[in-house]
């Protein structure tokens, strides 16, 4: 099988998220058996190479948001260009979808890792939610990665084939189960201020004890912005940044800390909520739907946005071993549901059924 995948988002950029690490992870299996591309938005210090078996291309060499836009431009003629059996096109910002199914003659396959058109329009008070609804009609195939997900994408494509296929939690993260023998909460992930929540964040961390900081590791958009809002606000001594850890360093992290806060306001299907499952980490998060179907009974969920009971339900958490280690042996149980080996099975799967269907004329 010869399997072309358009992603924006890109290992080895400082903006790279759960979006390059999902292609990347289930690619990389995929390319044992088959013949893979990922073709990305270009940046610079980005160059054509090959990782674990996966052939990368990049397009034009463009700065951040401008590279995206471009992706945009480039992604249909390299598509229709492409001598793949399947294209996969992983849903990005600004726009969502392109709309590819409609100009080119190959099954292309959508892959919702992007799906936040509603809170786009609310942001930038532009009609971003009419697109994504318009361009995902066109698409044959979908991906959801929820089943949140699956209920939107059927709105929007009600004839489509669409298979729930999960993220999976880090390898690496089931070898770190939780210890919690270190005082502080922790928060890890893209630092943004809105999608994450790192203002409802901050707002919590005054619940804090002195004794009991708040250990933010993370980088991105917002760090600028977050490090100008804890000596704003005061919080020097109860927040303090760690900057960007990776591998068994983000999960050394997670396994010492007394609980994690996850104050997101929206995800598709966060990959360090994963992560934090398979480590066992005793959560404290919003209600929403996304940490909702994602968490469930394994973590305590806090009425959205009430930062006041969420700071204390930390507080709580970290006093309370029992309820702590009640939560974590949930957690642990419920993390290894979610494998990338799986997830590359049932990817592979799809696309096998999409192929024979074809080729059958059906």
């Amino acid at each position: 099988m010869r399997i072309v995948h358009f992603d924006s988002d890109s290992l080895g950029t400082p903006y790279a998220g759960g979006q390059a690490r999902r292609a990347h992870e289930i690619d990389k299996r995929l390319a044992r058996r088959h013949d893979v591309t990922v073709i990305t938005a270009g940046f610079r210090g980005l160059r054509n190479e090959t990782i674990d078996g996966v052939r990368y291309q990049r397009m034009i060499p463009l700065s951040h948001p401008a590279n995206f836009v471009a992706y945009f431009i480039e992604l249909v003629p390299r598509a229709w260009l492409s001598p793949a059996d399947l294209i996969v096109e992983d849903f990005s910002s600004p726009l969502t979808a392109s709309g590819l199914p409609a100009l080119v003659r190959r099954p292309v396959v959508g892959v919702a890792s992007y799906l936040f058109g509603k809170q786009a329009t609310q942001r930038y008070h532009l009609p971003i939610d009419r697109w994504e609804a318009l361009t995902i009609s066109r698409y044959r195939y979908l991906i959801a990665l929820t089943g949140t997900q699956n209920s939107q994408l059927r709105a929007y494509a009600n004839s489509a084939q669409i298979r729930i296929i999960s993220n999976g939690a880090d390898d690496e993260a089931f070898a770190h189960p939780w210890l919690g023998d270190e005082t502080y909460i922790a928060f890890l992930g893209r630092l943004d201020s809105n999608m994450k929540g790192l203002d409802l964040l901050l707002d919590a961390a005054c619940e804090l004890p002195l004794g009991l900081p708040l250990a933010i590791a993370g980088s991105g958009p917002g760090e600028k912005w977050l490090a100008d809002q804890i000596k704003v606000r005061g919080l020097s001594s109860r927040a303090y940044m760690l900057g960007r850890l990776d591998g068994a360093q983000r999960h050394s992290f997670l396994a010492h800390a007394k609980a994690m806060a996850f104050p997101s306001r929206y995800e598709n299907q966060s990959l360090v909520g994963l992560d934090a499952l398979a480590i066992g980490v005793p959560i404290v998060a919003f209600d929403v739907d996304s940490s909702r179907e994602l968490f469930g009974d394994c973590a305590v969920l806090i009425a959205p946005f009430d930062t006041q009971s969420f700071g204390r339900a930390l507080v709580h958490l970290a006093a309370d071993g029992m309820r702590a280690r009640e939560l974590s042996a949930l957690a642990r149980a419920k993390g290894g549901e979610f494998t990338w080996d799986r997830a590359a099975i049932e990817q592979e799967s799809f696309y096998s059924e999409i192929l024979a269907s074809r080729g059958s004329g059906r």
